[in-house]
């Protein structure tokens, strides 16, 4: 069988890997000249990490990932809150570096960069894939992984559609000495209704983000950025004033998802994985672990069974409960922890300073269990 990949992103390259270590034989197509996405840093998990070594690229994951042994969610002043212990170890590593890392063993003549789609149509017995430089490839089936905007999805699909949640993030990378408390590990600053992630990048370097609610297609003034950025943290630690003033490069997004829904992932020969289908917002850093488990998930079903509708239900049926749980934890705890009056934000900080520990364990090893996979793992 011949796969199509549309997308050369976390998932489309999940995906590739997974394929490859599966025994199929695929072709990769990239909108941009060279692989890398946009974004600072991302999160991944212990069983994240576990697919990777399945894949055969866990080693080089290690060699520029930073363990992660603990989750912190303080106040304002940087006063404890809550203190959530890994169960095993999490990771952080800079959004380019994982692209690197996914896509270093994939041979030249296994994609296309600077592929500009200009039609995919689903014909009987094959997909027809035309670029706008007039060549046309024809697929078994194709796999999109084209984000949250996907125009595949938009064409086939159409009832899909991403949602913005309310809020707005800013996020980049600063180079800057911080006391030892915050090395191997994630901060969350909440109060005053902001709330700001410092997390761990090794050798002084350091992933920020900031979340508040906003109006979504906002615009800011690049000459100013810093300086309305750091007002919103005048009465907080001088710790994130100081993170904001050393970034160089500062990113917005408004938050989007693809919230849980009675809906297929799949046409006869067109399957979706990652942000394309399942997009979730970062709260949980969740997003590229997802879209490797759906590569992983996918690839065993396509080893397993020899119909693609059985395939691709199966994938579907295997993924969708935990997407959800995940989709929707995570959109309701990034609401939750902003809190728009003082008095809420001591109810709140008292509220979680009282949870045991086990039910946040509970939660955490819902998230990242994998258990559902021994029903299509596979070997290369």
């Amino acid at each position: 069988m011949n796969i199509g990949i549309i997308g050369g992103g976390v998932a489309g390259l999940s995906t590739a890997l997974a394929l490859q270590k599966a025994g199929f034989q695929f072709h990769l197509f990239e909108q941009s000249p060279a692989f890398g996405e946009v974004g600072a840093g991302m999160g991944i998990s212990t069983s994240t990490f576990n697919l990777l070594q399945k894949l055969g690229v866990g080693n080089a994951f290690l060699e520029t990932a930073v363990p992660l042994k603990r989750f912190v969610i303080v106040n304002h002043r940087l006063k404890k809150v809550l203190n959530v212990p890994f169960d095993g170890i999490g990771y952080c590593i800079r959004r380019a570096k994982l692209v690197e890392v996914l896509s270093k063993p994939l041979q030249p003549d296994q994609y296309t960069l600077n592929a500009q789609i200009g039609s995919v149509d689903e014909r009987e017995d094959h997909v027809e894939v035309k670029l706008k430089d007039g060549s046309t490839h024809q697929f078994d089936m194709v796999v999109a992984a084209d984000g949250i905007h996907s125009c595949i999805r938009k064409k086939v699909l159409p009832q899909v559609v991403a949602r913005y949640t309310g809020q707005t993030m800013w996020r980049g990378i600063a180079k800057i000495g911080l006391p030892d408390y915050f090395q191997n590990r994630m901060h969350e600053l909440w109060g005053m209704n902001r709330r700001m992630g410092i997390v761990d990048l090794g050798n002084d370097n350091y992933f920020w983000y900031i979340v508040r609610f906003a109006s979504e297609n906002g615009k800011d003034d690049a000459a100013t950025i810093q300086h309305d950025l750091k007002k919103l943290f005048d009465k907080h630690h001088v710790h994130p004033i100081e993170i904001v003033h050393a970034t160089d490069n500062i990113l917005r997004t408004d938050l989007k998802d693809i919230a849980p829904g009675n809906f297929p992932w799949h046409t006869n020969r067109i399957v979706f994985v990652g942000d394309s289908i399942h997009a979730c917002t970062p709260h949980l850093s969740q997003g590229a672990c997802q879209a490797i488990e759906s590569a992983y998930t996918l690839a065993g079903c396509l080893k397993k069974y020899g119909n693609l509708q059985e395939a691709f239900t199966t994938y579907q049926s295997l993924r969708q409960e935990k997407i959800k749980f995940i989709n929707n934890l995570s959109y309701h705890f990034g609401r939750f922890s902003h809190q728009r009056k003082g008095w809420q934000d001591k109810v709140l900080h008292t509220v979680l300073s009282a949870l045991p520990h086990f039910y946040m364990r509970k939660k955490f090893k819902k998230t990242v269990d994998l258990n559902y996979l021994k029903e299509v793992e596979f070997q290369d």
